[in-house]
């Protein structure tokens, strides 16, 4: 992998595992936190991302993905916010990237989407157990975990999910653009539950957490721009298992802000992490 790649995905891990945090340390509800946010920056960067935008080349493809990147988000968002909800950060984000490491592997080699060595099987392998020694050891130690697993689970396979579809329709649509309109297409599936479900939790998102609600989602729209940059440079599977360094940025950040207890297991997956990532640079 080149160097500039490498760096850069890093460096969307650290504003991934940042509005992951944001996230779940937010006092506010949860999926209407995450939907208004993703909201107000659609319609901030739609138009903006437009404008360097060249459409003589869309296609009936674009459409296509950019409806099916949206529907999918749509579902990551409502998804993700439940496991907050219910679970521990420490356990919630690491199974569930780790599960979506796992998941993107697979089905990138079972649709040949990727060409990956063996050196590269190797550090995704470390990547993966890595997450799941986190997550893993949260949940033997408390029962109450085991549903924040689960869910987790779910939000794994759906990032599965929307890092094959995007990786296909940054083909057809620039990064740029298509971050942008992502984030607006995720809130117009979600707009019937936000109408009903969520209206009241949404009113008072708009009345005290415009601010954070924005933070968080033009940290995550930053971070998945870089990832649909090297999209374009790299396998699939490098850059989905690239992008778990966030898990040694949000563990960190749950141990020393959230106050979140560190055992030797943690130790020892954050050594199987980095060394993944180690093997995946040099493959």
């Amino acid at each position: 992998m080149s160097s500039l790649v490498f760096f850069a995905v890093l460096a969307s891990a650290f504003f991934q595992a940042s509005w992951n945090f944001y996230a779940k340390k937010s006092t506010a509800h949860k999926s209407s936190l995450l939907l208004v946010g993703w909201l107000f920056f659609g319609a901030l960067a739609v138009p903006i991302s437009a404008l360097f935008t060249d459409f003589s080349t869309f296609t009936i493809n674009s459409l296509y993905f950019i409806c099916l990147s949206g529907f999918i988000h749509c579902f990551y968002v409502l998804m993700l916010s439940w496991a907050y909800t219910v679970g521990e950060i420490s356990v919630v984000y690491p199974v569930a990237r780790g599960c979506g490491i796992a998941f993107t592997t697979i089905f990138a080699y079972l649709l040949k989407f990727d060409n990956i060595s063996n050196f590269g099987i190797v550090g995704i392998s470390c990547i993966i157990l890595g997450t799941f020694v986190i997550g893993l050891a949260e949940v033997l130690r408390s029962s109450k975990d085991a549903k924040a697993f689960f869910i987790a689970v779910g939000v794994g396979i759906i990032i599965s999910s929307y890092s094959l579809a995007d990786s296909r329709g940054v083909q057809y649509v620039p990064e740029f653009f298509f971050v942008a309109i992502i984030n607006l297409a995720t809130t117009i599936f979600a707009l019937p539950i936000m109408l009903t479900k969520f209206r009241k939790p949404i009113k008072v998102v708009l009345k005290k957490h415009k601010l954070e609600a924005f933070t968080i989602a033009s940290f995550g729209a930053f971070a998945y721009l870089i990832v649909l940059w090297a999209f374009t440079k790299e396998p699939t599977s490098y850059v989905v298992a690239l992008r778990e360094f966030s898990i040694v940025i949000a563990t960190l950040l749950g141990v020393f802000i959230l106050k979140e207890k560190i055992y030797k297991t943690k130790v020892l997956a954050l050594i199987l992490i980095v060394s993944g990532i180690i093997i995946i640079k040099i493959s």
